[in-house]
């Protein structure tokens, strides 16, 4: 059994509001969960960018729908769809330059 702390009347164990003053019971507010699936893909965004938008995805889509908290689920979008920009922006610039580099390989074997 517990009770009121405005009031001190005795309140059932499922009480979310005392029934004499109608103030909240302390701990009847339930917060939010974290969505481990979007904390999972943020961390993951450091490292991996595909996975990690995936993941951060999914667990956004599952978040929203369980009605849990998805901070890091968009944060795991935004740094995955950042660092997979710059992935694409090393990778093309790497074929470039090694392209360019056995281009003037073969011209120089012909000669």
């Amino acid at each position: 059994m517990k009770y009121c702390k405005s009031c001190g009347a005795e309140l059932v164990d499922e009480a979310v509001i005392c029934p004499k003053c109608g103030v909240a019971v302390e701990g009847s507010v339930q917060e939010k969960g974290q969505n481990k699936l979007g904390l999972v893909g943020f961390i993951l965004s450091f490292f991996t960018g595909p996975v990690a938008f995936i993941l951060s995805l999914i667990g956004l889509i599952q978040g929203k729908k369980n009605g849990e908290k998805v901070g890091f689920a968009i944060a795991g979008l935004v740094l995955s769809a950042i660092s997979l920009v710059f992935a694409i922006i090393i990778w093309s610039s790497l074929i470039g330059s090694l392209a360019s580099g056995v281009y003037g390989f073969a011209t120089l074997a012909l000669l």
